[in-house]
């Protein structure tokens, strides 16, 4: 794993109030900018929706395009797979967490809080 741009990871999630971090959509809009991810009220990203607006991964190669986050030649999930050096089986738990989103419903925890503790298990 790429331990350094997960810790930049982790700490551009802190920034982020809990209300804006969703673990259903990479933008809560399809079209949506980087710019107005940031800037617009009531937008929601997930966790690699907004990493794909992160200026320093975007400058690493990370973005979003036509609605899905890529790097290189890779889209989706095997973009984020292949940026942060994870296996696949990684990246869709911090990601695209399935039982995530069941947790989350069940317990109350918000989804950045289930990111953080992902992030957690993977830098320990």
């Amino acid at each position: 794993m790429y331990r350094t741009r997960l810790i930049q990871l982790r700490e551009m999630l802190e920034s982020i109030p809990d209300e804006r971090i969703n673990l259903i959509h990479w933008r809560s809009k399809y079209s949506l900018t980087d710019t107005e991810l940031f800037t617009e009220c009531n937008t929601t990203a997930c966790l690699l929706g907004w990493a794909c607006a992160y200026p320093p991964f975007k400058a690493q190669g990370l973005e979003y395009k036509h609605g899905v986050p890529c790097y290189k030649e890779h889209i989706n999930i095997a973009a984020a797979k292949e940026f942060f050096y994870l296996t696949l089986s990684e990246a869709e738990e911090l990601f695209c967490p399935r039982k995530g989103i069941n947790f989350l419903l069940l317990s109350g925890e918000t989804a950045k809080n289930y990111c953080l503790k992902q992030l957690d298990k993977l830098l320990a």
